[in-house]
């Protein structure tokens, strides 16, 4: 008779993900809000489109898209459009190039805050209509104007925004996305993680403990109750501690380099070599603080006869570790820096040099760089380093190439 029950579950535990404890099914209102949300995101990127055109000679003739009202008399296809544009709304945020579109008040642009704007505060009205641009110096932030308007908080989520020196366009991107361009996969999640939080503010008994920990000692607790079970207790213990086992190795586990440098065309390799005759090669390591956001970069220069021809190592702030490789490879691709910087920026250096290759090499293979940017992130790299290496440095030279020749160049 038991086995004949109809086993009940809610539409939102159905809708969950497989790996948060749902069956995976498709939340229609969300997932039809992506889909609406593609079409949104076609229109801006395609304004020339003869039905882009159509719908904005009708519907937002004065405006554009993002700034488009819904009016008084509205087809339904209009209506639904703006449907979608509220989801896109939420995950819209400007690549800051010169900043002289952006509203620095208004727009979305830094990452990591409340709908990626800042705090409007009454006391800054001499800068109401204050662009982005008017908080950049020689492509960088100015820091001592931003802490005027900006709490220190924001000032040090801004100082990790990178700002486009190799192309002054502003371009406005999808942020639940790597390469910044809006996918309904994306779009949908972040519909069913909103949807999410608007649940999570009604009043609840549950728990936000890990399901599948939850379910284990909910049913030995009621098969106790109700059929006088023995409960295992040490079973039980072993359950919770399997959970934060499982948990902490996903919490602290190194980032796989296949998965962020592979989808770049990076090659991996485990061992460095030198560059064959008539190239220089470039070692770059990163050694980065993600609660801070600081960085500390390094780069050494090789050329074919193993003399150490240059180098660069500073502290710096980034958005991600991720980003903070791409920053420290572009200083060696470009060989000055001019400011912050990120992987559009980086390919932009590629294709102007007349002839590039990338590999990953492992730390271990790597050291020397991995001592500098180590040190840079301490402020403890000592000025001249390239003609005059610390014995540190000088040792981990010697020891992957005795004939190492350093300070030419």
């Amino acid at each position: 008779m038991d086995e004949a029950r109809i086993h009940r579950l809610s539409w939102d535990k159905l809708t969950k993900r497989k790996d948060v404890g749902g069956l995976g099914f498709r939340d229609f209102s969300c997932f039809n809000d992506a889909m609406i949300a593609k079409q949104c995101w076609r229109i801006m990127l395609n304004p020339s489109d003869l039905w882009v055109r159509v719908i904005k000679g009708i519907y937002f003739p004065n405006c554009t898209f993002l700034e488009a009202l819904k009016g008084a008399r509205v087809s339904w296809a209009w209506s639904s459009l703006l449907e979608g544009r509220n989801l896109l709304l939420k995950g819209l945020i400007w690549r800051v190039g010169d900043g002289r579109s952006i509203d620095f008040w208004k727009d979305p642009w830094v990452s990591n805050l409340v709908n990626f704007k800042l705090a409007v505060r009454d006391s800054v009205s001499v800068f109401e209509n204050a662009k982005v641009a008017d908080f950049i110096v020689g492509g960088r932030w100015d820091c001592v104007k931003l802490a005027i308007v900006v709490s220190f908080e924001e000032l040090n989520e801004i100082k990790k925004v990178p700002i486009f020196v190799y192309g002054s366009r502003n371009k406005i991107t999808w942020a639940a996305a790597k390469n910044g361009s809006y996918s309904v996969k994306t779009g949908y999640h972040l519909a069913r993680s909103f949807l999410a939080e608007n649940m999570s503010l009604k009043p609840s008994s549950s728990s936000s403990f890990p399901s599948g920990v939850w379910s284990s000692l909910w049913k030995g607790r009621c098969e106790y109750v109700f059929q006088g079970t023995h409960v295992n207790s040490l079973a039980s213990i072993n359950v919770v501690e399997a959970a934060f086992l499982q948990f902490w190795s996903v919490a602290v586990a190194d980032r796989s380099p296949a998965v962020s440098l592979g989808s770049m065309g990076f090659t991996a390799a485990d061992k460095w070599v030198l560059p064959p005759k008539g190239v220089i090669k470039v070692n770059t390591e990163v050694a980065f603080d993600q609660p801070s956001g600081r960085a500390g970069f390094g780069a050494i220069a090789h050329s074919w006869d193993r003399a150490v021809v240059g180098g660069v190592a500073f502290r710096s702030v980034a958005p991600s570790s991720f980003g903070a490789e791409a920053l420290a490879v572009l200083k060696g691709a470009a060989g000055d820096w001019k400011g912050d910087s990120v992987v559009e920026d980086f390919r932009v250096v590629a294709q102007e040099l007349q002839s590039v290759s990338f590999s990953w090499v492992r730390r271990s293979g790597n050291l020397a760089v991995n001592w500098l940017a180590r040190s840079a992130s301490k402020g403890m790299c000592p000025i001249g380093w390239v003609s005059m290496p610390p014995s540190p440095l000088a040792s981990i030279l010697e020891s992957n190439f005795p004939q190492t020749v350093v300070g030419s160049g």
